[in-house]
């Protein structure tokens, strides 16, 4: 037995000095150069190495200062350099065959990572002289027992040249702590980082690292925080074929334009955005990305539901459903053109503006939507519901379901940005719509008063507003019911042409015409409405019109022609019928139209009847009850004229206003 105690102590001490006489045996620069060889070989980049020192006590612990590996062939410089490498291995596991890092330290690395023209990065190392590694189950490190013990960057920096897009990347003031003592306790990271003069902090914590290296799965906790954005995920990250992180995610952005600007995307928009918030559950892999169960909040709009991007396509594509709160889109839209005069405000209404749609290629989507309220300018929209489709730069929005000013209905619009011009689709079916408030608000027209239905489809290309505006081609119909037209009085000019329209007796009654239906179709081209079947039904009159809306000029050219009712009675009787049915032209740009009675085909109507003996069903003009012959020297035309302007015959004509 003392013998073997003595062979053990004489093996201890043997071991121990062979320990400490290894820095004596071995020079360091031996192991340098074998070291920078080895590397040289397996990747083909030149190790270069300044000073090498080796300690024993308390661990094994080797220090190389000045270490720089070389950049791809045809680049000058260096890919990495740092100052000092340090590296210190436990001693007394070494001595029994195991390999247990205490420390692994870098201070001040800079990496310059590349990319030339073809897209190529410096980080793809060609192929070295030598062969693989050698490889096998017996007497090399295993995973298995890997321990890292502390690894530490020290004021490191990274930067990241794009050859094809001229740019350059800087990040400075990276640190990072990762401590692992064994696959069986936590690893834990904590580091920070300043880009673009913000610092941004990182802390990680994967509870089984075992587990994740054999495939398996793992407890995570990860957190990004700076003053621009703080997020947090609390979840688990899973291994194998598919590599995957999914967990509860809690995002806050107190100001997303700063974001934005950060990121080096700065958002163009008319007003300055609030923040965003969003809560709910994650799954993320190299190929997807899903939100379910989320809860968003961007400036002033909500929303809930479920949302994901795929991003193994040629574009990122964007599925899912989502329930939006109120949209008060005013809010986002470019501020309304000013408008001159207004003698030129109709003509100035539409932008020449270039129509940019590149946005729409940016992304393909899918979405299911429903909102509780829109107001776009002075548009407002009820609760709807709407699928939103999104392909190769073409959108289009179907709401399915949709409230409008006490109405419903359905629509569809195309906004097509795939070719080099954009161009627009709409169709439309509304029914039970209160006329009046939504064409003041689509239009700032408030003449016509009632219940509207309406259904059609226009189409047009342009580079501008305008060019769209002009090249609109269409039809559809309209109809009002239970309403009146604002603004003159048919059924007073009827009764008296004077007063209805230069305001004389008949001044206290209302300036609108009543009617219980109004209907007509109409069909579009090159952005000019025509429309030649007007029907309007009052309770004394018939009215019919034709004419055209030239929407590039914002310009109305219509005809109004009224006929009596030809029983008037419970009307009032036809002794109230006192005036003329003269027809009315309605011209002007739409914002300040005007109406005015055309006398003129009055005249050469009731000329026409008077010398040919053709007298009306209902003649409201006063007549003799006999007929009896023109005075000498009497003219049936000056006759008619007078008669029109209510003069007895023989009596000089007086002056008309």
């Amino acid at each position: 037995m003392k013998k073997l105690l003595i062979a053990v102590a004489a093996i201890a001490l043997l071991g121990g000095g062979a320990v400490v006489a290894l820095p004596l045996l071995v020079p360091a620069e031996a192991i340098r150069d074998r070291v920078a060889a080895e590397i040289e070989r397996s990747t083909g980049r030149r190790l270069d190495a300044g000073e090498v020192s080796i300690a024993v006590f308390p661990n094994l612990a080797v220090e190389i200062a000045d270490l720089r590996l070389a950049d791809a062939p045809g680049r000058s410089g260096d890919m990495v350099a740092l100052d000092r490498l340090t590296v210190s291995v436990k001693l007394l596991p070494l001595l029994s065959g195991r390999v247990e890092l205490d420390s692994f330290i870098l201070d001040r690395p800079v990496v310059a990572l590349a990319t030339d023209r073809q897209g190529r990065g410096n980080w793809e190392f060609g192929e070295g002289t030598g062969g693989n590694a050698q490889q096998g189950d017996g007497g090399g490190l295993g995973l298995k027992d890997l321990a890292l013990g502390e690894v530490r960057i020290n004021d490191g920096t990274i930067t990241y040249h794009d050859a094809q897009s001229g740019q350059t990347q800087e990040v400075r003031n990276v640190s990072l702590t990762v401590e692992l003592d064994s696959l069986d306790q936590p690893l834990t990271a904590k580091g920070s980082l300043t880009w673009r003069e913000r610092k941004l902090s990182l802390n990680l914590t994967a509870q089984q690292p075992r587990a994740l290296i054999e495939g398996g799965e793992t407890p995570l906790r990860l957190a990004l925080d700076s003053d621009l954005v703080k997020t947090s995920l609390d979840g688990r990250l899973v291994q194998g074929e598919t590599p995957r992180i999914d967990g509860k995610i809690d995002l806050s952005v107190p100001a997303l334009p700063e974001l934005a600007a950060w990121a080096g995307q700065p958002l163009d928009m008319p007003v300055e955005l609030g923040g965003v918030t969003l809560k709910g559950s994650l799954a993320a892999s190299p190929a997807s990305i899903a939100l379910s169960q989320t809860k968003l909040t961007l400036d002033e709009v909500t929303a809930e539901g479920d949302i994901a991007v795929a991003l193994n396509g040629p574009r990122p594509r964007l599925t899912g459903t989502l329930a939006l709160g109120p949209l008060m889109l005013d809010r986002y839209l470019p501020p309304p053109a000013e408008e001159a005069a207004p003698s030129s405000s109709a003509a100035a209404g539409w932008s020449d503006a270039p129509l940019d749609l590149s946005a729409l290629k940016t992304a393909d989507a899918d979405l299911g939507l429903s909102v509780a309220s829109v107001q776009v300018r002075d548009i407002k929209i009820g609760a709807s519901t709407a699928r939103l489709v999104l392909n190769n730069g073409k959108l289009e929005i179907d709401l399915t379901e949709t409230a409008l000013y006490d109405g419903k209905g359905k629509l569809r619009l195309v906004l097509d940005g795939s070719g080099a011009v954009p161009g627009i689709e709409a169709q439309w079916a509304l029914t039970g719509l209160k006329a009046q408030p939504f064409l003041t608000d689509a239009a700032g027209f408030q003449r016509l008063i009632g219940m509207a239905a309406t259904d059609g489809r226009i189409q047009g290309r342009g580079s501008s507003e305008r060019e769209i505006v002009s090249s609109l081609n269409g039809e559809g119909s309209l109809s009002f019911t239970d309403g009146a037209i604002a603004g003159f009085n048919l059924a007073g000019m009827v009764r008296n042409v004077q007063a209805a329209f230069i305001g004389a007796s008949l001044s206290n009654e209302p300036q609108q015409t009543d009617f219980t239906e109004l209907t007509g179709r109409w069909t579009m081209q090159n952005g000019t409405l025509r429309n030649n079947d007007l029907s309007l039904l009052s309770p004394l009159l018939r009215v019919g019109g034709e004419g055209i809306v030239n929407l590039p000029q914002r310009r109305v050219d219509y005809r109004i022609e009224p006929k009596a009712v030809p029983s008037l009675e419970g009307q009032g009787g036809q002794a109230e019928l006192t005036g003329l049915l003269v027809p009315v032209v309605v011209d002007g740009p739409w914002d300040a139209l005007s109406f005015r009675p055309d006398l003129g085909a009055v005249v050469r109507d009731r000329v026409e009847r008077r010398l040919i003996g053709d007298h009306p069903a209902v003649d409201i003009l006063p007549t003799p009850t006999t007929p009896s012959p023109s005075p000498s020297g009497s003219n049936p035309l000056t006759d008619t004229l007078r008669g029109i302007l209510g003069e007895k015959k023989g009596e000089p004509a007086t002056p008309t206003q």
